[in-house]
């Protein structure tokens, strides 16, 4: 999903005026960002940025120890005159963008503006008992909806007096009940 500059530009003014970042450069870098529709065409807002050849970390939050950081392959850097350097001389390369603040999970713009990171797709990083439980539950699902069917089938064959229908389909009825409690 590709995100207009002006979303983005919108999400940007919102989080400068919203969140409290613990360092003044933050703020100067989303600015500076709002302020070049150029760099914006090519920022993309993930996260896991430091699973990307080009992120930047921007965090509100203490748990991070570096509220600014930038990655580039394999290496992270925390000057911020060195990152701000880096992000205006590259600003045709890809930049992904990974802001850490509290409730951002529970916010519609930041929502909006959050695209799949390539380098670390969500659908990667999911636990194997939360798939498990998934396919679980849609396989319950899935055998609640035909008993509801035979319920409703065998309503029918009862309304229209059909003895042959719903003795066939009370035994499957009971079939499925019976798989259900294995």
């Amino acid at each position: 999903m590709q995100v207009d500059v002006q979303t983005k530009k919108n999400f940007l003014s919102w989080l400068v005026a919203t969140v409290q970042f613990p360092r003044r450069e933050i703020y100067w870098m989303i600015n500076y960002l709002v302020s070049h529709d150029s760099v914006l065409e090519n920022l993309h807002i993930v996260e896991h940025a430091d699973k990307t050849p080009r992120g930047l970390r921007l965090s509100a939050n203490k748990a991070h120890k570096e509220a600014l950081t930038l990655f580039i392959e394999e290496h992270e850097f925390i000057n911020s005159e060195q990152i701000f350097h880096e992000i205006r001389m590259n600003w045709k390369k890809e930049l992904f963008v990974e802001f850490d603040f509290e409730g951002k999970w529970h916010s519609e713009k930041y929502l909006r503006v959050l695209e799949d990171n390539p380098y670390n797709s969500w659908n990667d990083t999911i636990h194997p008992e939360i798939v498990s439980s998934i396919e679980n539950f849609l396989h319950q699902k899935e055998k609640q909806l035909e008993i509801e069917a035979l319920y409703q089938e065998i309503d029918h064959a009862l309304e229209t007096n059909n003895r042959a229908d719903f003795e066939v389909l009370t035994e499957k009825l009971a079939e499925k009940l019976r798989e259900t409690v294995r």
